[in-house]
Formats: C-alpha cells, sequence, structure tokens
C-alpha cells in the first residue's frame, strides 16, 4: 500500500519530475551505444539505412525479392560485357577444359583407403574399370559443362538446382542429370503457413524433405498458374554458397554491385554522346561580320545567332567576315579514364574477381603483380572447386556406382565391399592453372635460384619452406604414377 502512495504521489508531482528518475537509465542506453558506429546512424546516412532490417536470412530474400534479383542480375550479366566475361572466365578456371577427373584411391598407399588401415582396397582392375567408366558415363552427359554452368549460376542466380533422371540413352546406368532453374522451385499453393517449408524446399528436422519445382513454363504469365511437383531429396543436388546465417536459398553474387555497375553503364554512355556530339560537330563559326549578308534569299544578314546549315560531304566557301575555326574531335579525358579503373575495381570485388579477370585487361601487369593479384582469386576457385566435389561429384558418384553396380558384377563387388564404410575410396583430379598454380610458382622459383636472380635464402623465405620438402611432399601425394598409363584421362592409353 505504502508503495503504491509513493508512485501516486510520483504521478501527482508531474509528468517531468516521473520522467527524470529513467533519465540516468537513458544516458546510459545513450553512452553504450555511442561505443558502436552501426547503433546511431548519422543524419547524413539515415537515407542509406532507412531500409535496414535484423529479419532472418529466409525472410529477406522471400519468391519476390530473389525473383527480382535474378532479373536484374541476368540483365547486367546479359547485356555488360565485363561482367559476362568475368562470368564466364571464373567458370572456365574452376571447371577446366575438361572437367575433374576420377581418380580411385591405389592399394597400399597408407593413410589413403580410409582411416581403419583393415578397411578393404581395391584393386589395379577394379580401378581402371571405374575409372575409364567413369571417364565415358562424364563424357556422355557433359558433366564439365554441368559443372560450368552450375559455377556461373552463382553470379546472376545465386544457386542452380541438378535433378537426378532416369535417361535410357545412357548406356549401362541410364542416369542423367536435369539442370533445374532457381525460379522453377518454389512454394506450393497451400503452403504459406508450413513452418518446415522455407522457399519451396521441405525440411525434416535439419535435412531436406522433398523440393518443389514447376514444369517448365514459356511464358511468364502462366508461371503461377501450374502446381509444383515434389522431388524427393535424394534426386535433387542444390548448389549454392549461402552467405548468412540459417540460409537456405541461394542470392546473386552480383547484386551487390548491381546498380553500381549500371550506374557506370550509363555513365560511359553519356561520355560516348559527348564523343560523339563533338565528331559530328568538329568545327564552328568563330567570328562574324554583322554587317555580311547572305546573297538571295532577300540578302539576309549573317550572324551567330542564325547561321547557315551546310549540307555534310559538301565543300564551301564562307561569306566575308566569317571566321571558321576546326574542331579536334577525342575521347574526353581527364578523370574519366581513372574513374572507370576505380569501379571496375569495385564491380570486380563484387563479383569475386579481380579486375584483370573482369576486364581482360593485363596492360599494366607483370609476372610479380600479376600472381599477388591472383593469390585470393586462386583461393576462390580452390574452395569452389571443394564444394563441387562435395555437394555435386560425390553425389553424383554415389548414384552412378549404384546404376552402374546393376550392369557390372565388378562394381557390384565393389559396392558391397565398401557398403559397411558408405564409401568407395576415391578423390579428384582438376586441371591445373599454370599462372596461378602452386607448383608453377615453386619452379619459377627454382628458376630464379638456378639463374642467379635471387639466393636460395630468398626464395626458401619466400615460399616458407625448402624445395627438398616440396618435393618429398610432392612424392608423397603422387598417387599410382607407374599405372598412369592405364589412365584414359591421362592421354597415355
Amino acid at each position: 500500500m505504502g508503495n503504491r502512495s509513493i508512485f501516486s504521489n510520483i504521478l501527482r508531482s508531474g509528468p517531468k519530475r516521473f520522467l527524470r528518475l529513467f533519465k540516468p537509465a537513458e544516458e546510459e542506453y545513450r553512452a553504450s551505444a555511442s561505443m558502436y558506429q552501426g547503433v546511431d546512424v548519422p543524419k547524413r546516412l539515415e537515407l542509406f539505412f532507412a531500409d535496414a532490417t535484423d529479419a532472418c536470412a529466409d525472410a529477406i530474400a522471400q519468391d519476390g525479392a530473389r525473383a527480382r534479383m535474378r532479373a536484374n542480375a541476368r540483365k547486367v550479366f546479359l547485356s555488360e560485357g565485363c561482367s559476362n566475361h568475368g562470368s564466364f572466365t571464373l567458370g572456365i578456371h574452376v571447371t577446366g577444359t575438361k572437367g575433374p577427373s576420377l581418380s580411385m584411391i591405389p592399394e597400399n598407399v597408407p593413410g589413403t583407403s580410409s582411416v581403419n588401415p583393415r578397411e578393404p582396397e581395391l584393386s589395379l582392375e577394379e580401378r581402371s574399370l571405374l575409372e575409364s567408366e567413369w571417364f565415358h558415363f562424364a563424357q556422355e552427359i557433359d558433366l564439365s559443362e554441368h559443372i560450368r554452368t552450375a559455377v556461373e549460376a552463382l553470379e546472376y542466380d545465386g544457386e542452380i538446382f541438378f535433378q537426378m533422371v532416369f535417361d535410357p540413352q545412357i548406356e549401362d546406368v541410364q542416369f542423367n542429370l536435369q539442370q533445374v532453374e532457381a525460379k522453377r522451385v518454389r512454394f506450393p499453393m497451400e503452403s504459406g503457413q508450413n513452418e518446415n517449408m522455407v522457399n519451396g524446399i521441405e525440411f525434416c528436422g535439419l535435412h531436406p524433405k522433398n523440393y518443389f519445382v514447376v514444369p517448365k513454363v514459356m511464358n511468364p504469365a502462366l508461371d503461377w498458374s501450374w502446381e509444383p511437383e515434389a522431388v524427393p531429396a535424394k534426386d535433387m543436388i542444390h548448389f549454392a554458397v549461402m552467405r548468412l546465417p540459417d540460409q537456405h536459398r541461394g542470392i546473386p553474387w552480383m547484386d551487390p554491385v548491381l546498380y553500381d555497375i549500371a550506374e557506370t553503364n550509363l555513365y560511359e554512355g553519356y561520355h560516348l554522346g559527348a564523343a560523339n556530339a563533338a565528331a559530328r560537330n568538329s568545327g564552328g563559326v568563330l567570328e562574324c561580320n554583322p554587317n555580311a549578308r547572305i546573297s538571295g534569299n532577300g540578302d539576309v544578314k549573317l550572324n551567330p545567332d542564325g547561321m547557315e546549315v551546310w549540307e555534310p560531304n559538301h565543300i564551301k566557301q564562307l561569306k566575308p567576315g566569317v571566321t571558321y575555326k576546326q574542331g579536334n574531335a577525342a575521347w574526353p579525358a581527364g578523370a574519366y579514364g581513372p574513374f572507370i579503373e576505380m569501379k571496375r575495381e569495385k564491380h570486380a570485388a563484387g563479383m569475386h574477381l579481380t579486375k584483370a579477370m573482369l576486364t581482360n585487361n593485363f596492360e599494366k601487369h607483370n609476372y610479380s603483380s600479376f600472381r599477388g593479384e591472383m593469390l585470393v582469386y586462386w583461393k576462390t576457385v580452390q574452395y569452389l572447386r571443394e564444394r563441387i566435389e562435395r555437394m555435386i561429384l560425390n553425389r553424383v558418384f554415389d548414384r552412378w556406382m549404384e546404376c552402374f553396380a546393376v550392369a557390372d558384377p565388378t562394381a557390384d563387388a565393389v559396392l558391397q565391399r565398401f557398403r559397411k564404410s558408405k564409401r568407395v575410396p576415391r578423390c579428384w583430379t582438376w586441371e591445373p592453372i599454370p599462372a596461378y598454380d602452386r607448383s608453377d610458382f615453386i619452379s619459377s622459383l627454382r628458376e630464379a635460384v638456378e639463374a642467379g636472380f635471387m639466393s636460395r635464402k630468398m626464395a626458401v623465405a619466400e615460399l616458407g619452406y625448402d624445395f627438398e620438402q616440396v618435393e618429398a611432399e610432392r612424392k608423397e601425394d603422387t598417387f599410382g604414377s607407374s599405372e598412369s598409363a592405364d589412365d584414359p584421362m591421362s592421354g597415355k592409353a
């Protein structure tokens, strides 16, 4: 009762005194908030942060938002030369010219077949059979092209789906991959309140259960007139690189720089228009005698406000008292070049490329600066290759192995032998890129030491370890060099 009377007295004393009780807490909040730049937005930046939200990734990237992002990104991808070239170059570098090769782990190599030394191993005949059959299967379904498309789709769609389907035209295995556009995986009409459904993917706990795919529709107006079909997760491959916590659908990599790329293109167009105007009007009247007249048409005076129009490609004599000056049509200079270069660096960073890869311009590069610029890019290529192995290649291999075991008794015996470990020992060999590969860097250092351009100590300091250590590690990592002639993918068979 006493507490209530105290509270009543505070209210009777006026709202100002009541608010003063909370002033220390408010000041403490502001003091703590001022420690972080992202809490209180300055006035000049309020417009930029006006639509900021802390919603989860799936709430931000709903179907409508992703559809607009994909449409804008594809517009830039298909119409802007640098973005198109950069995306294609990234796909080619990751995939290589022939795609990854299957290398079955050989026998009697300790620590490579499995963590269990008692695990069964593959014989030479089994390895040769599986590698040869996989090579022909990958060629028949054009697996390398599927991988290249998947890498490029990260730029303009942010993701791609592959459905593993039955194909009677593929010899022995009758199994193929069908590309599924990101827009075709979407909500069923009646699943708006299903908490296990996230943007067209139904989850069972932490793992996908079904993917809902609509058929191919050529008319965009009919997209929403089809109900999607549930495809089991075991038959669907979803390739994406998630960037936010608890994110389940990909967004285009180039989305952060889409507006900047479009504005830069407009800026270039304006300067090109200025250059065209300068070229079309390369001269003009500099001085004019007010008393000069044009013969005919009533002796019209020639003055700067009323100039005579001449036809193109005609030579005409100037009137008395008129001075003409020849112009010089040239591309706008000054800050234009450095500004465009700065913009291209920003666009390349937004697309996870380098400026040289985006623009295909290596004019200002020497070998040293080129390698330094490509170190981060080479790490991106390696990361994407690792994700492709885990998300695409291993799943395709497992399904191929199951299908091939039905037609071939040797493959069936291998599958039964490794059924307990749930994984046939294998690794994937990617085509090296000499300009970025570490082995090429080591070879260049060795040649520099032998030619006398640097000391051995300098080379070891730059590399981090000695050449003998490198050679020992490379010998340990090289599997079955004596059987390389039996590999159909080595070109020595």
